[in-house]
């Protein structure tokens, strides 16, 4: 084999790395986005059983139906809500138990963001090494 076709080959391996880096990288992107979405959801839920604690049975607020969009509801119950738990699944829960577990799933989602992060740091160091050896090697090829 020519040296030349050598390097294309080493130039190509190092392109193909440096395609599935960024792959990977747009991936833990989009995993990213997931998470902070989730802390979102749980801050705003937090603090929406957080002002239940102040209401009385009979007294009137507005829920949220979606899309920014509210309608008028009466609550008969101001110490126990229902808590998704995955798989479709809901239980009953006191609020300030509910709230404990939002906050565990919090801190959860939270050292997960971490770890992803730290992550995503890394492969972003190994696709700018791969990048800078992909064009050394290129210089001489043109």
């Amino acid at each position: 084999m020519e040296p030349s076709q050598d390097k294309e080959n080493q130039v190509r391996g190092l392109l193909y790395q440096l395609e599935v880096g960024r792959k990977q990288l747009d991936q833990l992107v989009k995993q990213e986005q997931m998470i902070e979405g989730a802390l979102m959801e749980i801050n705003s839920t937090v603090d929406a059983l957080n002002t239940l604690k102040n209401q009385k049975p009979g007294d009137a607020i507005m829920v949220q139906v979606g899309a920014g969009s509210f309608m008028k509801a009466k609550l008969e119950d101001t110490e126990n809500v229902l808590v998704g738990i995955g798989a479709g699944m809901s239980v009953e829960k006191k609020i300030p138990d509910a709230v404990q577990a939002l906050q565990e799933r919090r801190t959860s989602l939270t050292e997960s963001l971490k770890s992803l992060r730290k992550t995503m740091g890394e492969l972003t160091l190994r696709i700018a090494d791969l990048n800078a050896q992909a064009e050394k090697m290129m210089g001489p090829l043109a």
